[in-house]
């Protein structure tokens, strides 16, 4: 691999993780709390630590978001359970 093949590499990876950051941190302060009723009331410590994972997960984060899919915080066992 050559010097410019290896900072081309590093550039996209910066430049992923750019838009996680601006992706997943967004997501994190204003998307998880319309979209998940477990991080209504998470903290600002939850919400840092969830960050990293965040930023690495950005394209579904960006997708479930702009689809406006909610979370079911039902286990598919309470969910049978509920069924009449």
């Amino acid at each position: 691999m050559t010097l410019d093949a290896a900072a081309a590499v590093w550039m996209g990876v910066g430049a992923y993780l750019a838009a996680g950051l601006l992706i997943g941190g967004g997501y994190l302060i204003f998307g998880a709390r319309r979209l998940d009723d477990a991080a209504d009331g998470a903290s600002r410590w939850f919400r840092l630590i969830a960050l990293p994972g965040a930023m690495a997960v950005w394209p579904l984060l960006a997708a479930r978001w702009a689809t406006g899919s909610k979370v079911d915080a039902a286990s598919p066992q309470e969910q049978e359970r509920a069924a009449p």
